[in-house]
Protein backbone atom coordinates (compact mmCIF):
# COMPACT_ATOMS: atom_id res chain seq x y z
CA UNK A 1 0.00 0.00 0.00
CA UNK A 2 1.46 3.48 -0.95
CA UNK A 3 1.30 5.91 2.31
CA UNK A 4 -0.26 9.01 1.97
CA UNK A 5 2.42 12.24 2.05
CA UNK A 6 1.04 12.62 5.93
CA UNK A 7 2.52 9.11 6.60
CA UNK A 8 6.17 9.70 4.83
CA UNK A 9 8.90 8.86 7.60
CA UNK A 10 10.68 11.79 8.22
CA UNK A 11 14.02 11.16 8.26
CA UNK A 12 16.37 13.91 9.89
CA UNK A 13 19.90 14.15 9.22
CA UNK A 14 21.09 15.04 12.92
CA UNK A 15 23.46 13.77 16.02
CA UNK A 16 21.95 11.61 18.30
CA UNK A 17 18.85 9.80 18.62
CA UNK A 18 16.74 10.34 15.45
CA UNK A 19 13.49 8.73 15.95
CA UNK A 20 10.99 8.92 13.64
CA UNK A 21 8.68 8.55 16.56
CA UNK A 22 8.04 5.76 19.26
CA UNK A 23 5.47 3.19 17.72
CA UNK A 24 3.83 3.59 20.71
CA UNK A 25 2.57 7.01 19.67
CA UNK A 26 1.38 5.85 16.12
CA UNK A 27 -2.25 3.81 15.62
CA UNK A 28 -0.58 0.26 15.00
CA UNK A 29 -2.37 0.24 11.10
CA UNK A 30 -1.31 0.65 7.35
CA UNK A 31 0.57 2.61 6.44
CA UNK A 32 2.47 3.00 9.60
CA UNK A 33 3.95 -0.63 8.90
CA UNK A 34 5.77 -1.51 5.90
CA UNK A 35 3.24 -4.41 4.71
CA UNK A 36 4.90 -7.88 2.80
CA UNK A 37 3.43 -7.97 -0.41
CA UNK A 38 0.70 -10.37 0.90
CA UNK A 39 -0.49 -8.05 3.60
CA UNK A 40 1.09 -11.28 5.88
CA UNK A 41 3.42 -9.41 7.70
CA UNK A 42 4.27 -5.69 9.18
CA UNK A 43 7.68 -4.64 9.54
CA UNK A 44 9.30 -1.67 11.33
CA UNK A 45 13.17 -1.41 10.38
CA UNK A 46 15.50 -0.26 13.11
CA UNK A 47 18.70 1.51 11.35
CA UNK A 48 21.80 2.77 12.61
CA UNK A 49 22.42 6.60 11.49
CA UNK A 50 25.68 5.85 10.28
CA UNK A 51 24.26 5.01 7.57
CA UNK A 52 21.03 6.89 6.79
CA UNK A 53 21.99 8.07 3.40
CA UNK A 54 21.79 4.15 2.19
CA UNK A 55 18.71 4.08 4.39
CA UNK A 56 17.27 6.81 2.77
CA UNK A 57 17.77 5.05 -0.86
CA UNK A 58 16.53 1.97 -0.27
CA UNK A 59 13.58 2.82 1.90
CA UNK A 60 12.40 5.04 -1.09
CA UNK A 61 12.31 1.97 -3.25
CA UNK A 62 11.16 -0.51 -0.81
CA UNK A 63 10.46 0.87 2.33
CA UNK A 64 7.67 3.71 1.89
CA UNK A 65 5.17 2.81 4.58
CA UNK A 66 7.65 1.17 7.03
CA UNK A 67 8.49 2.82 10.34
CA UNK A 68 11.99 3.87 11.20
CA UNK A 69 13.87 3.74 14.32
CA UNK A 70 17.32 5.20 14.10
CA UNK A 71 19.49 4.17 16.80
CA UNK A 72 22.92 6.79 17.72
CA UNK A 73 25.71 6.29 15.89
CA UNK A 74 27.88 6.13 18.65
CA UNK A 75 27.03 3.32 20.30
CA UNK A 76 28.73 1.44 17.26
CA UNK A 77 32.31 2.46 19.86
CA UNK A 78 30.60 0.59 22.97
CA UNK A 79 28.82 -2.95 21.71
CA UNK A 80 27.44 -3.89 25.01
CA UNK A 81 25.66 -0.88 25.29
CA UNK A 82 24.83 -1.11 21.57
CA UNK A 83 23.06 -4.76 22.49
CA UNK A 84 21.28 -3.49 24.92
CA UNK A 85 19.92 -0.51 23.22
CA UNK A 86 18.93 -2.34 20.21
CA UNK A 87 17.06 -5.12 22.44
CA UNK A 88 14.86 -2.76 23.46
CA UNK A 89 13.71 -0.86 20.81
CA UNK A 90 13.59 -4.75 19.26
CA UNK A 91 11.13 -5.26 22.03
CA UNK A 92 9.06 -1.90 21.76
CA UNK A 93 8.67 -2.64 18.09
CA UNK A 94 7.30 -6.20 19.07
CA UNK A 95 4.74 -4.78 21.36
CA UNK A 96 3.85 -2.58 18.60
CA UNK A 97 2.72 -5.13 16.72
CA UNK A 98 5.77 -5.99 14.18
CA UNK A 99 5.56 -9.57 12.73
CA UNK A 100 8.98 -8.88 11.11
CA UNK A 101 11.51 -6.37 12.32
CA UNK A 102 14.35 -5.55 10.40
CA UNK A 103 17.88 -4.28 11.20
CA UNK A 104 19.92 -2.17 8.98
CA UNK A 105 23.00 -2.77 11.20
CA UNK A 106 26.01 -5.11 11.21
CA UNK A 107 27.61 -7.39 13.47
CA UNK A 108 29.26 -4.48 14.73
CA UNK A 109 31.85 -5.94 17.46
CA UNK A 110 29.35 -8.62 18.30
CA UNK A 111 26.96 -5.58 19.28
CA UNK A 112 24.37 -7.45 17.84
CA UNK A 113 25.16 -11.11 19.07
CA UNK A 114 22.22 -12.59 21.54
CA UNK A 115 19.66 -10.30 19.84
CA UNK A 116 16.13 -11.84 19.47
CA UNK A 117 12.70 -11.57 19.08
CA UNK A 118 9.95 -13.13 21.51
CA UNK A 119 7.15 -13.43 18.23
CA UNK A 120 8.22 -11.47 15.08
CA UNK A 121 11.29 -12.58 12.83
CA UNK A 122 14.34 -10.91 13.11
CA UNK A 123 16.64 -10.03 10.09
CA UNK A 124 19.55 -7.88 9.71
CA UNK A 125 22.42 -7.95 7.15
CA UNK A 126 25.40 -11.16 7.08
CA UNK A 127 28.21 -9.15 7.72
CA UNK A 128 30.85 -7.94 10.10
CA UNK A 129 30.19 -4.10 9.46
CA UNK A 130 28.63 -1.58 7.43
CA UNK A 131 31.91 -1.17 5.22
CA UNK A 132 31.76 -4.44 4.36
CA UNK A 133 27.91 -3.83 3.74
CA UNK A 134 28.58 -1.04 1.11
CA UNK A 135 31.53 -2.75 -0.46
CA UNK A 136 29.14 -5.94 -1.44
CA UNK A 137 28.18 -5.66 -4.95
CA UNK A 138 26.57 -8.35 -7.17
CA UNK A 139 27.46 -12.25 -6.36
CA UNK A 140 29.76 -12.51 -3.24
CA UNK A 141 33.13 -13.94 -3.40
CA UNK A 142 34.57 -13.84 0.49
CA UNK A 143 33.12 -12.49 3.67
CA UNK A 144 34.51 -9.07 3.94
CA UNK A 145 36.17 -6.56 1.26
CA UNK A 146 37.38 -4.42 3.32
CA UNK A 147 41.19 -3.94 3.28
CA UNK A 148 43.61 -3.69 5.96
CA UNK A 149 45.38 -0.25 6.36
CA UNK A 150 42.53 1.49 4.34
CA UNK A 151 40.44 4.31 6.29
CA UNK A 152 36.92 4.17 4.56
CA UNK A 153 34.64 7.03 4.53
CA UNK A 154 31.05 7.60 3.47
CA UNK A 155 29.24 10.77 4.28
CA UNK A 156 27.92 9.15 7.32
CA UNK A 157 30.81 8.45 8.73
CA UNK A 158 32.57 11.73 7.81
CA UNK A 159 29.98 12.71 10.58
CA UNK A 160 32.58 11.62 13.02
CA UNK A 161 34.62 14.66 12.02
CA UNK A 162 36.49 14.57 15.15
CA UNK A 163 38.09 11.14 14.46
CA UNK A 164 41.28 12.08 12.86
CA UNK A 165 41.47 15.76 12.73
CA UNK A 166 40.02 16.91 16.48
CA UNK A 167 42.43 14.29 18.10
CA UNK A 168 45.31 15.76 16.00
CA UNK A 169 44.37 19.51 16.84
CA UNK A 170 43.85 18.22 20.40
CA UNK A 171 47.35 17.36 20.84
CA UNK A 172 48.75 20.32 19.16
CA UNK A 173 46.93 22.67 21.34
CA UNK A 174 48.38 19.83 24.16
CA UNK A 175 51.90 18.83 23.41
CA UNK A 176 53.12 20.94 19.98
CA UNK A 177 52.97 19.83 16.73
CA UNK A 178 56.04 17.45 16.41
CA UNK A 179 55.05 15.39 19.30
CA UNK A 180 51.36 15.71 18.26
CA UNK A 181 52.86 14.46 14.68
CA UNK A 182 54.68 11.37 16.40
CA UNK A 183 51.06 10.47 18.63
CA UNK A 184 49.31 10.17 15.12
CA UNK A 185 52.19 8.16 13.62
CA UNK A 186 51.73 5.74 16.76
CA UNK A 187 47.60 5.69 16.52
CA UNK A 188 47.44 6.01 13.19
CA UNK A 189 50.62 4.93 11.28
CA UNK A 190 49.07 1.67 10.07
CA UNK A 191 46.71 3.81 7.08
CA UNK A 192 48.05 4.17 3.74
CA UNK A 193 44.97 5.49 2.29
CA UNK A 194 41.81 6.95 2.82
CA UNK A 195 39.53 5.18 0.46
CA UNK A 196 35.69 7.69 -0.18
CA UNK A 197 33.25 4.41 -1.21
CA UNK A 198 31.32 4.98 -3.72
CA UNK A 199 28.00 3.40 -3.36
CA UNK A 200 25.58 6.14 -4.99
CA UNK A 201 23.77 7.12 -2.17
CA UNK A 202 25.55 10.59 -1.97
CA UNK A 203 27.56 13.02 -3.08
CA UNK A 204 31.38 12.52 -3.24
CA UNK A 205 31.64 15.85 -3.39
CA UNK A 206 30.61 16.33 0.23
CA UNK A 207 33.01 14.26 2.10
CA UNK A 208 35.93 15.01 -0.67
CA UNK A 209 37.29 18.25 2.04
CA UNK A 210 36.62 15.90 5.02
CA UNK A 211 38.44 13.03 3.02
CA UNK A 212 41.53 15.69 2.17
CA UNK A 213 41.98 16.41 5.87
CA UNK A 214 42.58 13.12 6.83
CA UNK A 215 44.81 12.30 4.24
CA UNK A 216 46.72 15.29 4.92
CA UNK A 217 46.39 14.44 8.62
CA UNK A 218 47.74 10.68 8.22
CA UNK A 219 49.92 11.70 5.22
CA UNK A 220 48.35 9.39 2.98
CA UNK A 221 46.78 9.25 -0.38
CA UNK A 222 43.34 9.47 -1.73
CA UNK A 223 41.19 6.69 -3.66
CA UNK A 224 37.26 6.35 -4.26
CA UNK A 225 36.26 2.37 -4.42
CA UNK A 226 33.63 1.53 -5.98
CA UNK A 227 30.44 0.17 -3.59
CA UNK A 228 26.56 -0.20 -3.81
CA UNK A 229 23.53 -0.26 -2.14
CA UNK A 230 22.52 -3.89 -3.24
CA UNK A 231 22.56 -5.41 0.73
CA UNK A 232 20.27 -2.69 1.87
CA UNK A 233 17.45 -3.21 -0.90
CA UNK A 234 17.71 -6.64 -0.77
CA UNK A 235 16.93 -6.15 3.36
CA UNK A 236 14.07 -3.93 2.84
CA UNK A 237 12.89 -5.13 -0.19
CA UNK A 238 12.14 -9.26 1.17
CA UNK A 239 14.94 -10.67 -1.33
CA UNK A 240 16.46 -12.42 1.59
CA UNK A 241 19.10 -15.11 0.14
CA UNK A 242 22.82 -15.72 2.08
CA UNK A 243 23.27 -12.31 2.36
CA UNK A 244 20.70 -11.58 5.00
CA UNK A 245 20.30 -13.58 8.30
CA UNK A 246 17.13 -14.76 8.81
CA UNK A 247 16.04 -15.59 12.95
CA UNK A 248 12.64 -17.00 13.55
CA UNK A 249 11.43 -15.95 16.58
CA UNK A 250 13.08 -17.07 19.96
CA UNK A 251 16.37 -17.40 17.83
CA UNK A 252 19.14 -15.61 18.88
CA UNK A 253 21.80 -13.98 16.76
CA UNK A 254 24.93 -15.77 17.12
CA UNK A 255 28.48 -14.98 15.99
CA UNK A 256 28.50 -18.35 14.19
CA UNK A 257 26.03 -17.10 11.71
CA UNK A 258 28.21 -15.18 9.95
CA UNK A 259 31.36 -17.09 9.71
CA UNK A 260 29.84 -20.00 7.20
CA UNK A 261 27.99 -17.26 5.51
CA UNK A 262 28.50 -19.23 2.02
CA UNK A 263 26.74 -22.26 3.01
CA UNK A 264 23.79 -20.48 4.74
CA UNK A 265 20.42 -19.50 3.07
CA UNK A 266 19.34 -18.08 6.32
Amino acid sequence: MEPSSSHVVSMPNVPGICWSGSPAEVPATAPYYGMTEDGADRRILIACAMMEDEVRCAWEKHGRGMRIMWVDRGYHEKPDVLRAKLQEMIDEAEEAGATQVLLAIGLCGNGAVGLSCKSATLVMPRFDDCVNLMLQAGERTCRGLAKAGVMYLTRGWAHDATMVTGQRELWVRKYGERRADRLMKSMWGAYHAVSLIDNGCYDLEDVESYAQTCAKALDVGIRVDPGSNDVMEKLLSGRWDCDILVCEPGRAIMQEDFDDWKEKKH
